[in-house]
């Protein structure tokens, strides 16, 4: 408990102007929010965010190359925060524990192929999703993995090396689409093909780097223009203000 205390605190996960509010710059928020595969994109019928994930076609050697590990890693933790923000709505605070659960987190492997499995790339995921998991413990509700290939075995052996065993077993490893358990989870079909809807406006959005994490980009550039508007900017007419007041003082 003292150490993840101790993590939350050195990364500011609970600090008012911490990652998790904007503490990553808005050019990483965009460059990662385009290429990053994971959005949040509705809820259970019980209230828990369920995040979708689209695996299937990511280049990690390519995002190895593209950012670096404390931005990847950055980032990671903000969209974790952001998924505790959508919890921290469905459930009022004095919700009692038997009520409150976890995010449902669904991972989509089709056209998951041997170029995904690039080592050097794996291994950096994999310590970013350790700090994750040792960050926000015992967090997960439910995790579907779905349209696994045969090969996601051997990148599955690799991330159960960082992952707690409660974690394990909230994990479902399915070859097929997935869609009858999702139906279930859910609450029907029609459940399903909104929330695939909207994860479609999410990915929009995010690779046109217009919202990501929840997070208007240019309604916040706009914002921090004002600010810097606001403050005094130094004119000659300052400047002549300060050399008067100079002589003043030296007369």
């Amino acid at each position: 408990m003292a150490e993840m205390l101790a993590g939350r605190e050195e990364h500011r996960l609970d600090s008012a102007s911490g990652i998790n509010q904007g503490g990553m710059s808005i050019e990483v928020r965009r460059r990662m929010g385009a290429v990053w595969p994971g959005y949040w994109c509705g809820r259970s019928p019980s209230g828990s965010p369920v995040c979708h994930y689209t695996l299937g076609h990511l280049k990690v050697k390519a995002l190895c190359q593209q950012f670096s590990e404390d931005e990847m890693r950055d980032f990671y933790l903000s969209f974790n925060c952001r998924g505790l923000s959508l919890q921290n709505i469905a459930f009022a605070p004095g919700t009692s524990s038997a009520t409150w659960s976890g995010p449902i987190e669904i991972y989509d492997l089709e056209g998951l192929g041997w170029e995904q499995l690039h080592m050097p790339g794996l291994m950096m995921l994999s310590r970013v999703v350790r700090l994750g998991a040792s960050l926000f413990p015992d967090n997960l509700g439910l995790a579907v993995v779905i349209n696994a290939p045969t090969i996601f075995h051997f990148a599955w052996q690799i991330l159960k090396r960082v992952l707690p065993d409660d974690t394990i077993a909230r994990v479902q490893i399915r070859a097929d689409d997935g869609r009858s358990v999702l139906e279930e989870i859910l609450g029907g079909a029609a459940a399903l093909d909104a929330l695939l809807a909207s994860r479609d406006e999410e990915r929009s959005a995010a690779q046109a780097g217009l919202f990501v994490l929840g997070v208007d980009l240019d309604h916040l550039v706009a914002e921090q223009g004002q600010h810097e508007n606001q403050q005094e900017p130094k004119t000659a007419h300052s400047e002549q203000q300060q050399l008067v007041g100079l002589s003043l003082l030296t007369a």
